[in-house]
């Protein structure tokens, strides 16, 4: 990244997992990212299906941990 950060730091960069289809609308994500003039925004989604992504642990909006897969209840 710091190779790109001359080409980057004057404008928004943003990157999509590119192993899934989605139709996020990133206009409410980004526009919190410029108003507190973020390094890095993180976009996240409850994981009601239990699949195979890793669980991020989050505290009063910030990430606080990246844990393993998720558990579902009583089979960990």
């Amino acid at each position: 990244m710091d190779n790109a950060r001359a080409f980057l730091e004057d404008d928004t960069f943003v990157v999509v997992n590119g192993k899934l289809i989605t139709d996020l609308d990133l206009n409410a994500p980004l526009e919190t990212h410029r108003q507190r003039s973020a390094l890095a925004t993180l976009v996240l989604l409850r994981n009601e299906k239990y699949e195979r992504f890793s669980v991020v642990e989050t505290r009063d909006g910030l990430v606080t941990k990246f844990a393993g897969m998720p558990c579902r209840a009583g089979a960990c």
